[in-house]
């Protein structure tokens, strides 16, 4: 990946996709193997596209390492890629929340908490330590 102004990331150790639009795994795997200060770069991979799943690079070839529910992840050395589709949000908001309504879900509910949840994941599985 570069910047604005067409240089690597090198400084980057590890990298958050939190639900990103138009990201390929093309993409990710070819900043996953490029040259950098650091001995491995690491991504964690959010996303509830199927796209982004059936389409998922190298690195996260094989099973799922983990299932909850609808969500699946795959974990291996160059990261995490984890696929929590819709309705997993919906369960785990109802789970939470015993009787929300249909505006609740879509507008302010689950939908809110999507990044948080997912950067709290991130962080806890980050290669910089105990957090």
């Amino acid at each position: 990946m570069q910047t604005s102004m067409h240089g690597e990331f090198s400084e980057l150790a590890e990298m958050y996709l939190l639900d990103t639009v138009g990201v390929s795994s093309g993409l990710v795997h070819s900043w996953l193997s490029s040259t950098s200060r650091f001995q491995q770069r690491r991504v964690r991979w959010y996303t509830s596209r199927s796209d982004d799943v059936n389409n998922r690079p190298s690195e996260f070839s094989g099973n799922p390492t983990t299932v909850n529910s609808e969500a699946r992840e795959w974990q291996s050395k160059k990261g995490t890629l984890v696929f929590a589709p819709d309705p997993f949000w919906g369960r785990l908001f109802r789970e939470h929340r015993p009787s929300p309504t249909a505006a609740d879900y879509d507008n302010r509910g689950a939908h809110q908490n999507i990044p948080c949840v997912f950067l709290e994941h991130a962080l806890k599985n980050s290669g910089f330590g105990s957090i």
